[in-house]
């Protein structure tokens, strides 16, 4: 779905949006039906499968178009198809991996090109210049030892974190984690080199059976909310805001922060004096997005 790739620094590549099942840019739409990897035509509205067999019914596993029902994240660039699913077929690898699948655009030639760790479910992601981040969480036990099917507790704390991966080289940066009470990675977003994301956990767990009210109350006192960045070609890492359960909306790296004590406008780790709605319209296009 993009329009570039490769080792050059200054590619000029086109915006890419996802959601868990897919991405999408000013070209169309990429996305998992029934297993199935296919692109919708921004202009036409035209649906195909990602299959370069014409004789092929798109109708089972040995379609190039077959992508799993598991799978994460879809998205090409120039030259590439990638997506992430959690093996549940045999033991090659762990339940609680997350693979990361490279292949031709019209979805043949396909190797493991990263695999996870611990990664289980993908929450949120972004793609830039080769980088692709995933923010990821860990909330079951899988007992493997049990079999395939194994059981599956929540976990008492989780675990959620931010992987990168080099779409060209498959090098893996575990790039931060944290281990906690309804733990929380989301809202990447790559920029100018820099990951920028939403991270949140909790000292205790939060009772909301209690109300709302309550919960909120345990919320200000117990979480800690926090919007980061990583630089990938240092590995700096960097809190650029700290605070607990304030309402914070995000557009790309864009982020506005809504606290008692007033509100807060980002452009990444730039802090920004915006004075009225007109002016905030200029920096985005489209929803906003509250965590």
């Amino acid at each position: 779905v993009l329009t570039a790739c490769g080792e050059d620094n200054n590619r000029n590549e086109a915006p890419v949006y996802f959601d868990i099942w897919g991405s999408y840019n000013h070209d169309g739409m990429l996305n998992v039906k029934e297993g199935f990897s296919y692109f919708t035509d921004l202009q036409s509205g035209e649906s195909v499968c990602v299959c370069s067999r014409p004789e092929c019914g798109h109708d089972s596993g040995e379609c190039d178009g077959y992508v799993s029902i598991d799978a994460q994240f879809l998205f090409m660039n120039d030259t590439n198809e990638f997506f992430l699913y959690r093996n549940r077929a045999d033991d090659s690898y762990s339940l609680n991996d997350l693979i990361m699948v490279k292949a031709d655009r019209d979805g043949r030639n396909r190797k493991t090109l990263a695999v996870l760790e611990d990664a289980q479910n993908g929450i949120d992601a972004a793609y830039d210049n080769g980088w692709f981040a995933l923010c990821y969480l860990k909330q079951f036990d899988f007992d493997e030892s049990s079999g395939r099917a194994g059981a599956t507790p929540d976990l008492e704390k989780y675990k959620a974190g931010l992987y990168l991966v080099n779409t060209e080289t498959g090098e893996i940066i575990p790039a931060d984690e944290e281990e906690g009470y309804d733990a929380m990675f989301c809202k990447a977003a790559i920029k100018d080199g820099k990951v920028y994301y939403l991270k949140w956990y909790c000292d205790q767990k939060i009772d909301f059976d209690s109300g709302y009210d309550e919960g909120l109350r345990q919320q200000a006192l117990y979480m800690h909310k926090s919007l980061c960045s990583y630089d990938i070609k240092t590995g700096k890492k960097k809190e650029i805001w700290t605070g607990s359960n304030e309402s914070v909306k995000t557009m790309g790296s864009y982020f506005i922060i809504i606290s008692e004590d007033g509100i807060i406008y980002l452009d990444g780790e730039e802090e920004m004096e915006l004075k009225n709605r007109e002016e905030l319209d200029k920096y985005f296009d489209g929803g906003w997005s509250t965590q």
